[in-house]
């Protein structure tokens, strides 16, 4: 967990720094939230992997819609400009329903493998497997915008990646 945690650091910490990333705005404080709200929903699949996969992903489908948007709702008040919710892009016609289908269905598969996993994982496998989403988010990054692999982000997604590695081979020996 600790060489996870060590290339999290290096990933996230502002370029040419080592210093431990704190969050300078609020998009980075509700990353933060988001970040810990997701490692509470996995410790609760670990928690409830009696109950039917149904259930499980019933709940977690309504947690990831209707938390969020109580908080988005409650933010867009406190800080908005006073006309009210945030305005929803707006997709052209059939393209934006194809577009909604497909990401309901990639969200409902995602969500289905993430609590299937979760549920019989060992805690200490899945919370350094789930590091490796900094890995994919930051590749994702440097593939769709302009982000550029640096030797720090190279150095620290390795780490997450040998850390998950070792810690699923580890597991594995244990069984």
């Amino acid at each position: 967990m600790g060489l996870a945690f060590a290339g999290a650091v290096l990933v996230l910490s502002p370029n040419g720094s080592l210093g431990f990333p704190v969050p300078s705005n609020l998009a980075e404080w509700l990353g933060l939230m988001g970040g810990a709200a997701f490692a509470l929903n996995n410790i609760m699949l670990r928690h409830q992997a009696a109950r039917t996969a149904q259930a499980r992903l019933f709940a977690m489908f309504v947690g990831g819609i209707v938390a969020p948007s109580a908080v988005a709702a409650f933010l867009t008040l406190l800080l908005g400009d006073g006309n009210g919710f945030v305005q929803w892009p707006v997709l052209p016609g059939l393209y934006g329903g194809v577009v909604l289908l497909g990401f309901a269905a990639t969200l409902l598969v995602a969500n289905y493998g993430l609590q299937y996993g979760a549920s019989r994982l060992p805690a200490n496998v899945t919370s350094v497997v789930m590091l490796s989403e900094v890995v994919f988010a930051t590749l994702s990054a440097i593939l769709l915008t302009n982000e550029v692999l640096t030797l720090q982000v190279g150095i620290g997604g390795s780490m997450i990646l040998l850390a998950a590695a070792l810690s699923a081979l580890e597991n594995q020996d244990t069984h």
